[in-house]
């Protein structure tokens, strides 16, 4: 992941409903071509970075 961060790809905020209002960030991450992109959302607390959903993605964006 940092290795993907430093790299400079792409990266969306996004507001979480859950805590609602707390900002989260997703990345969308292609692992082999012809396969699902691996979706990543972590969110920042604590002065810790929280994993909330890492699974295939299901859309073709």
């Amino acid at each position: 992941m940092q290795k993907k961060l430093d790299d400079g790809h792409p990266i969306q905020k996004v507001e979480l409903h859950k805590p609602k209002g707390a900002i989260g960030y997703v990345m969308k991450i292609s692992l082999e071509p012809g396969q699902a992109k691996l979706y990543v959302k972590l969110q920042l607390g604590s002065g810790k970075i929280i994993g909330r959903s890492f699974h295939y993605s299901n859309r073709n964006d």
